[in-house]
């Protein structure tokens, strides 16, 4: 279970990224943490959206928890099923 601190700084990271780097992701831990604070605004578990994309709950949890190795394909699905877009601004 994830303690109440650990959640508030999660909220402050995702605001850090909003704010400072302007929606950029620039690494595996900065897009786990905008899917993990996406998925729990939606309310929901790392379960519901795993069943929903056909991939394990390990995954959904090395994904939010910015394991760099995870496929890229798959992250792609879990960020589509949660309402999150790929964008490159051509730079």
């Amino acid at each position: 279970m994830e303690s109440s601190r650990t959640g508030k700084n999660d909220l402050l990271f995702a605001i850090f990224v909003l704010i400072f780097l302007k929606g950029k992701i620039m690494d595996s831990k900065t897009l786990g943490l905008v899917i993990k604070n996406q998925r729990k605004s939606l309310g929901l578990t790392q379960t519901e959206v795993a069943l929903s994309c056909g991939v394990g709950i390990r995954f959904i949890s090395d994904l939010e928890n910015g394991k760099p190795s995870c496929q890229i394909g798959k992250a792609l699905l879990v960020m589509e099923s949660i309402g999150l877009k790929l964008m490159s601004d051509g730079k």
